[in-house]
């Protein structure tokens, strides 16, 4: 992948998901279901229990899908979810450097370093929630993963702390990567994010698609 034209390696890595059938049990959350976007951010909006997270983690393969028709979704994928998934008795460096060594020379020659630096050597337990938020995102923003999945990733960050990770993805410090992000929000800036389409969950289960609610310009 080729960071000197992302716009080829973004095409090429578009999403497209079309008649996916899934449920929990017996109670279906998609049917017959599509979803499309060829921009750099799609951004999922709707009530809680809607089945954001649900698609979050059929993309990542966490669950298998029941059935689809065309299934192109960039692999690996790197998933944030919003449970705390950092080993509570690790520091902040060693659940970076659990999951490679290589990861966490990136973080630490990166952008997030200074903001983690104050807390990197504390234990999970040790930190405030949004220290460990903090922790995780830059974990997934440094890992070469051509998708990044994050579940409502701006929870528990005081308002510096997410304008720090929403300039991230704006490309406002000077990054860039062809990778695409799907994201789940309740925070109302978070449209602002550029190159981002915006989809809604409306109506009941189950979804045969989601309402488009902004569009990128191409």
């Amino acid at each position: 992948m080729s960071l000197a034209d992302p716009g080829s390696a973004l095409d090429q890595q578009r999403i497209q998901i079309q008649g996916l059938n899934f449920s929990y049990e017996k109670n279906p959350v998609f049917r017959d279901f599509t979803f499309n976007s060829r921009s750099r951010v799609s951004i999922l909006r709707g009530p809680s229990g809607c089945g954001k997270t649900t698609l979050l983690k059929l993309m990542y393969g966490l669950f298998g899908p029941e059935g689809s028709t065309l299934w192109s979704v960039p692999a690996p994928a790197f998933l944030v979810l919003q449970a705390d998934t950092l080993v509570p008795w690790f520091s902040g460096r060693d659940n970076i450097r659990k999951f490679s060594e290589p990861l966490w020379e990136q973080v630490r020659n990166g952008p997030f370093f200074d903001l983690l630096l104050p807390f990197i050597d504390k234990r999970a337990y040790e930190m405030s929630f949004g220290q460990r938020r903090s922790i995780e995102l830059a974990r997934a923003f440094s890992a070469d993963a051509p998708l990044l999945l994050l579940d409502e990733p701006f929870n528990f960050l005081d308002p510096e702390k997410r304008r720090f990770f929403l300039n991230h993805l704006n490309g406002c410090d000077g990054f860039s990567s062809p990778r695409r992000v799907v994201l789940t929000t309740h925070y109302v800036e978070d449209i602002r994010i550029a190159d981002a389409d915006s989809f809604e969950f409306r109506g009941e289960m189950p979804y045969a698609a989601l309402e488009v609610c902004h569009t990128a310009p191409t």
